[in-house]
């Protein structure tokens, strides 16, 4: 714990020790939460620069080893054009980056669901494979279908419509969780919604009711958790209430691994 920065030598021979005891050890990685990274045997990497070991599933893994069931919802309205403050990104730029990076770091026993919405809300319909599970029901997150799911994210597109309707994106979000075949162990799964936005709700009812009377019907398993891209004062408050479930009861916060980078993020 005192060398999340600067591995001590002592890692790099155990690695040695390792691979001296079974030749079938191929490779070993080290990664700690500051992003380091010492991998072994030693190799020379080509376009490397953006590796980050966090955002790999073998950390996530070890980060977070309970099985979790995570629904991204993703903002697509008119503002999601704007310029998000990084050089040549706008929001919407952004938003898929950081959806992406949360996908590829589920585990494959996790399962995974997506809705984009800005007046009205859509989830994944994909003519191109024989798969209707991304509609309606969660994925698990097997590299088949954690590639499919990416590549729909980065085909999203900004709507023409500034309106942001959360009442219809979180029914769809919880429809997931309603319409999935449910044989797992659901008691031992972290079951989250993960809903990034802009702005404020402008179209539908009031977000934090929505959840309450959506949540109960699964008896307040699902935690929320809502990133801003921006500074809205007005949409911090209600994303607040949001995480919060301010009208829920039993209500709980959980803790999985995400990176955000380069966001105004209000989470709970």
């Amino acid at each position: 714990m005192d060398n999340l920065k600067y591995p001590t030598d002592q890692i790099s021979a155990t690695m040695k020790n390792n691979y001296d005891l079974n030749k079938n050890v191929l490779w070993q990685h080290y990664s700690t939460t500051e992003g380091v990274s010492v991998i072994y045997p030693a190799t020379n990497w080509e376009n490397c620069q953006n590796f980050d070991p966090r955002y790999t599933s073998s950390y996530a893994s070890a980060a977070s080893p309970t099985n979790k069931d995570v629904v991204l919802v993703i903002d697509t309205s008119s503002s999601m054009k704007q310029p998000s403050g990084i050089t040549a990104k706008t929001k919407m730029v952004i938003v898929k980056e950081a959806a992406n990076n949360v996908i590829q770091t589920l585990k494959p026993n996790d399962r995974v669901g997506l809705v984009s919405f800005d007046k009205e809300a859509k989830t994944p319909s994909m003519p191109s494979t024989s798969h209707s599970c991304y509609e309606n029901d969660l994925a698990f997150a097997t590299k088949e279908n954690t590639d499919e799911l990416k590549q729909h994210i980065f085909t999203l597109n900004t709507g023409t419509t500034g309106d942001s309707n959360y009442e219809k994106a979180l029914l769809a979000a919880f429809n997931y969780f309603h319409s999935s075949n449910d044989t797992l162990d659901n008691d031992n799964r972290v079951k989250v919604i993960l809903f990034i936005t802009d702005g404020k709700s402008t179209l539908g009812r009031d977000p934090v009711q929505v959840i309450s009377e959506e949540n109960a019907k699964l008896q307040n398993k699902i935690s929320i958790f809502t990133y801003l891209i921006g500074q809205d004062q007005d949409a911090q408050i209600q994303l607040t209430k949001m995480a919060n479930q301010d009208l829920s009861i039993g209500s709980k916060s959980v803790s999985i691994p995400l990176f955000f980078v380069h966001t105004e993020i209000i989470s709970q």
